[in-house]
């Protein structure tokens, strides 16, 4: 099952009108395990596309549950889907909402486009309101090419590290009482992603608190074994 994070980052870029500098906020989605990988894959994606600095002002959890991309459009509407099924116990009709983003030119296109998609459930279902979004981009894990290779950052923690490292990046953390993906980086020669999902084993193991957006997060233990 997607799990899709919503994302806003700061930068300046060039207006294509008065051909000045302005600072605008942007708005993306990403699928991502955790709070901590959604910030490393935004900081890796951005990194491709935008030249100068950037700062990810805000990540928070997303209630898109599906997308259908469409070549053909050129921004994303988010629309509201009620799927209608009979309760077996009470014969009482039971609707399910969701919400799921869209591709497409205009919100007729969209609406056009997902009801196409939709069209072969076997549930009823109703699209009562499509509308356009402000996400700019969206990065999924997946594109949906066949015989796809695994993300890095899907791997289970076992294949990917070694306990040893998870040992190292514990006592890193334990030591100087501070929970920083940056210093797990620099002190064990890992790319940010695979430090931040460092960070999350360590949050696993009860090492250190949940992430907290801008706070750092907090150290549970105390001493080092």
């Amino acid at each position: 099952m997607n799990n899709y994070f919503t994302v806003k980052v700061k930068y300046f870029k060039i207006d294509e009108v008065s051909g000045k500098e302005k600072k605008v906020t942007e708005t993306y989605l990403l699928d991502a395990v955790s709070f901590t990988e959604a910030e490393a894959r935004i900081n890796l994606e951005l990194e491709q596309m935008i030249s100068g600095d950037f700062n990810v002002s805000n990540i928070s959890k997303s209630n898109i549950t599906e997308l259908f991309p469409n070549a053909d459009g050129d921004r994303w509407f988010k629309a509201k889907v009620t799927f209608v099924d009979i309760d077996t116990d009470s014969g009482k009709s039971k609707k399910t909402r969701q919400y799921m983003l869209v591709q497409a030119n205009n919100a007729k296109d969209a609406y056009s486009f997902l009801n196409e998609c939709l069209s072969t459930m076997i549930v009823p279902y109703e699209i009562p309101s499509v509308s356009e979004s402000p996400i700019l981009d969206v990065f999924p894990y997946f594109t949906g090419e066949v015989d796809e290779e695994i993300p890095a950052n899907l791997i289970p923690m076992t294949k990917v590290f070694s306990d040893s490292l998870i040992d190292l990046a514990e006592n890193l953390v334990v030591t100087s009482q501070n929970a920083s993906v940056s210093a797990i980086q620099r002190s064990l020669s890992v790319d940010y992603e695979k430090a931040s999902r460092l960070m999350d084993e360590l949050e696993i193991k009860g090492i250190v608190g949940p992430f907290l957006g801008s706070k750092p997060r907090e150290v549970l233990k105390k001493e080092v074994d």
